[in-house]
């Protein structure tokens, strides 16, 4: 029930902040151990601590349920393939999200171990017909010191890719949604090292 909740106001866009108390001695020994499996932080009389009992199968990253494939849910999609710091994956997270202005990237995260090193041709293969485009949080995104994240073409030149740093996410997710702006366009505004950093004095002409 508490999954079920949070998906639908996460999908509404709207904030939830819910304080649960349990009392262990109604609940089944069963029951009691499928509660905790869920629940990264537990609050023990005046202490807040890290639950040690939580599976990190159970609940991914950020805050969102992992998925099993890769999903048009009505935002863009964040696959994140790359599990050796959970750390940066949140400060990317986190970087992602942070308006700029009154504009922010509409985006759902999705941290799911199945998808680990998966290479962009599988990516292509794998994800449904009707998806534009995804961003990837990779190896170099964890590992660069500006996190930029790929970005992958799946309609027009499926494959294709480019990079954009976490403070212009809301400028190619929100363009490329509502096909305001091309793939290419982007794509050929990144600079020499094909990382998108803003448009700057760029000329809107399609490169070869």
């Amino acid at each position: 029930y508490e999954l079920a909740s949070d998906t639908v106001f996460r999908l509404q866009n709207a904030p939830m902040i819910a304080l649960i108390h349990y009392d262990h001695t109604n609940l089944l020994p069963s029951q009691l151990a499928e509660m905790l499996r869920f629940h990264p932080i537990i609050l023990t009389g005046r202490y807040l601590k890290h639950n040690r009992y939580v599976d990190s199968a159970a609940q991914s990253s950020c805050g969102h349920i992992p998925r099993n494939n890769i999903p048009e849910i009505g935002k863009s999609t964040v696959l994140r393939t790359d599990f050796s710091d959970d750390r940066v994956w949140q400060v990317v997270c986190a970087a992602i999200e942070e308006p700029v202005g009154d504009f922010r990237a509409y985006v759902t995260f999705v941290s799911d171990r199945a998808f680990e090193r998966i290479t962009v041709e599988k990516v292509v293969a794998r994800v449904k017909k009707d998806v534009g485009f995804l961003f990837i949080v990779d190896d170099m995104t964890i590992s660069h010191k500006e996190h930029p994240i790929l970005v992958v073409d799946l309609r027009n030149e499926p494959g294709r890719t480019f990079r954009v740093i976490p403070s212009e996410m809301w400028s190619v997710e929100n363009n490329l949604s509502i096909a305001n702006l091309s793939f290419w366009e982007f794509a050929n505004s990144a600079d020499d090292d094909g990382v998108f950093r803003g448009f700057g004095d760029y000329s809107g002409k399609q490169k070869d």
